[in-house]
């Protein structure tokens, strides 16, 4: 099998191979190794033909990735995940030691207001703040 060909065939796996991740990545990757079958087609050395791989990485990584992602992404609602997603939940407080704490996602939060907050009152999260959820009354 010449070089060429083994440049090809890698680039054909790792452009298949984005159908696993689908962020564009190892499609950028993929292209850029299946390029590099030209200089070795041209009779380029190894070391040569790296440097053709490295370049044209960095060039699709910079401008193609983002302009594809930008394109085919645009319908893609901005889904908030993590604790990103416990602002606008709504929790009970209660009092605990004298500090405020509340139930969010399946876990146990210290509280903080900007007002005083009562046992079993009903709050609002605006912010996460670390480990502490910065809440508002209802």
């Amino acid at each position: 099998m010449e070089s060429y060909q083994v440049w090809l065939v890698g680039g054909l796996l790792l452009a298949a191979g984005e159908m696993l991740l689908g962020d564009f990545t190892l499609l950028c990757i993929g292209v850029a190794t299946g390029s590099t079958a030209l200089p070795a087609l041209m009779g380029w050395s190894l070391e040569a033909c790296l440097v053709w791989l490295a370049v044209s990485t960095v060039v699709l990584f910079v401008t193609v990735r983002p302009t594809i992602r930008r394109y085919l992404m645009a319908d893609s609602p901005n889904i908030t995940s993590n604790v990103h997603s416990l602002v606008g939940k709504q929790t009970r407080v209660a009092i605990e030691d004298g500090a405020p704490w509340g139930r969010a996602g399946g876990d146990h939060w210290r509280l903080e207001s900007e007002q005083a907050l009562d046992d079993g009152q009903e709050v609002v999260v605006v912010a996460v703040e670390g480990s502490r959820l910065r809440v508002e009354p209802l």
